[in-house]
């Protein structure tokens, strides 16, 4: 082998190596940016995969749901919402540094199953003011929340405001109000 043939033997290795390099380069790179993405998302309430991965999120419920059957309470016994996804859309979270580490608290929502709710929706209608000279004024409650839900044991009433339409879990059916 010639002295030309062994320096581009050793010119290739190198530029394989530079390519390789400039790749992983390019590769970290990217993940930098797709982080620095996902912490600016967090100070914006979007809690990001690439910070909290699915597979530690639904490991997390699967313990919960494993700790509550387990542990089962008379008032709480079961875990609402086990779908990994469900949260990253909630923006139900927490998060602080403490050192380098990055600390995400969230909310689990728990329930008792063995009370079903009966849920109401709360409607408004406005109401004529009274007196002859007031025809053309109402009176109407306007920020009313969307309904309540209420349970009963007896002689304790139990009950849950709803801000917004919920979204009926497949845990449970809520009964509609008897008319």
């Amino acid at each position: 082998m010639s002295r030309l043939d062994t320096d581009l033997t050793i010119l290739h290795t190198v530029m394989l190596s530079a390519i390789q390099n400039f790749m992983n380069f390019i590769t970290v790179l990217n993940e930098l940016d797709n982080l620095c993405i996902a912490i600016e998302d967090l100070t914006h309430s979007q809690l990001s995969p690439i910070l909290l991965p699915p597979e530690i999120l639904e490991l997390t419920l699967t313990d919960i749901h494993s700790q509550l059957r387990r542990h089962t309470s008379s008032c709480i016994s079961i875990l609402l919402e086990r779908t990994a996804a469900r949260y990253y859309r909630s923006h139900n979270f927490v998060a602080t540094r403490q050192g380098s580490n990055l600390l995400i608290a969230m909310n689990f929502p728990l329930s008792a199953d063995h009370l079903d709710f009966t849920l109401y929706q709360i409607q408004s209608f406005p109401v004529p003011v009274p007196g002859n000279q007031n025809t053309i004024h109402v009176t109407e409650i306007q920020d009313m929340p969307y309904g309540v839900a209420f349970r009963s044991t007896e002689a304790h009433y139990e009950y849950l405001i709803f801000r917004n339409k919920p979204d009926i879990i497949e845990l449970f059916l809520l009964q509609p109000p008897p008319i």
